[in-house]
């Protein structure tokens, strides 16, 4: 099973907040470390500084942040930074990246001990060399989201086109499909769990999903560059719908922001209300209740990586 690591940065005002879950004890154990990152000489004045992406290796951050006109309604983008932060707070060094890192449509990650960012406009893939401070194209590389002694499971977004999951089975190399924006899965007994902000998904055995057409599989469609969103939820059951979700455009404020395991036991860490409450919840008959609530405050801004 792939290693995870549980990182959740708050920003408020500029400092970080980090989630810690102790094991071994059967209560929940909540502890935070304020990082205090000052930017008044990195950025320029009059403007808004937003993080959008960021991981942490060796006790460090790496950050992207947006740097917006405060003045402009449309709160235009005018530079964006990459910063490697110590955990002092210190701006370590800003360095220079490819052109259209750290927008919404890329993704940024450490795989094998790597600092990797990936560019879905243009399907490129770019390795950090921490050594020599620069980053470099390599093959673009593949979006796996979970992996275990049977499956390789892989995720693509495809913006409005939808988006698809693809379960490998490791042992006939066969691929099946379903329909979720979910890239976080945990497995239980067997059972596999996937979770996207409004919903989660249970899926038994998931050589019962949708069998996937060979020009369908993941490499293909990867190769071709296409855009084709799996429409099938067989295999699945939906163990969780927010009912108030209605359509793309019009999402709820309220979301999951990840699901973990406790004592074999599924638990989710909910935003609700647009930041004013982070809970950890569990599910108890298709509903979220509250097992314990860690932080009432306005976020300015928060963001995920696992």
């Amino acid at each position: 099973m792939m290693k995870r690591k549980l990182f959740i940065l708050f920003l408020l005002v500029f400092p970080f907040f980090c989630f810690a879950q102790r094991q071994n004890n059967p209560e929940f154990k909540i502890t935070t470390d304020t990082v205090n990152i000052y930017l008044k000489d990195k950025v320029s004045p009059a403007t808004k500084i937003g993080l959008s992406h960021a991981v942490k290796l060796n006790n460090k951050y790496y950050c992207f942040f947006n740097e917006y006109d405060y003045y402009s309604w449309l709160h235009s983008r005018r530079f964006q930074h990459f910063f490697i932060i110590t955990k002092e707070g210190t701006i370590e060094h800003s360095i220079e990246f490819p052109k259209r890192l750290g927008q919404a449509y890329s993704d940024f990650f450490i795989r094998n001990d790597s600092i990797i960012a990936k560019e879905y406009y243009n399907h490129k893939t770019y390795y950090f060399d921490i050594d020599k401070l620069k980053w470099k194209q390599i093959e673009e590389a593949d979006d796996v989201i979970y992996e275990d002694a049977d499956f390789y499971v892989t995720y693509r977004y495809f913006g409005e086109f939808g988006c698809r999951t693809w379960f490998k089975d490791k042992k006939t190399n066969k691929e099946y499909d379903i329909y979720s924006e979910g890239h976080i899965i945990n497995k239980i007994d067997n059972v596999y769990y996937i979770t996207d902000k409004h919903q989660i998904l249970m899926i038994e055995n998931p050589l019962e999903l949708n069998p996937c057409e060979l020009q369908y599989y993941y490499k293909t469609v990867k190769k071709n560059r296409s855009y084709c969103s799996s429409n099938s939820l067989k295999g699945a059951k939906e163990i969780y719908k927010d009912s108030t979700y209605r359509w793309w455009f019009d999402r709820p404020k309220s979301h999951i922001i990840t699901s973990f395991i406790h004592n074999n036991e599924l638990f989710h860490l909910y935003n609700d209300d647009d930041n004013k409450t982070i809970s950890i919840t569990k599910l108890e008959n298709g509903n979220l209740i509250t097992v314990n609530i860690f932080l009432q405050k306005k976020i300015l801004w928060l963001k995920l990586f696992v």
